[in-house]
């Protein structure tokens, strides 16, 4: 399925995912995070900063990129809004992100 992320939405996909569980939903969150990295091209070309573990870009050189996700790679990123979502951890930051694939 393809869907269009900004930086903030990649971003915020990276964090939300789970960073223990079962093996293979651990290998379908690693080809996510893999499928959504900024390559270092796109990092200069947005102007990404990280600085005092805060990651920082220029607005106005935002990117939106299509990327094709699989099924599985859907269903891990469902569970973990889900979670968040249960837990009552969604913010305002995330919550963009989380309902672009919640209504998915």
């Amino acid at each position: 399925m393809e869907i269009q992320l900004n930086v903030s939405d990649r971003l915020t996909l990276v964090s939300i995912l789970p960073t223990t569980g079962k093996l293979q939903e651990l290998v379908e969150v690693l080809d996510i995070v893999k499928l959504v990295k900024f390559s270092e091209e796109e990092k200069r070309l947005i102007g990404y900063r990280e600085e005092d573990g805060k990651i920082s870009w220029d607005p106005s050189k935002e990117v939106v990129k299509k990327f094709e996700f699989t099924f599985e790679h859907i269903k891990v990123i469902k569970d973990a809004i889900n979670k968040l979502d249960e837990e009552g951890k969604v913010n305002l930051s995330t919550l963009g992100t989380c309902l672009k694939f919640s209504k998915l």
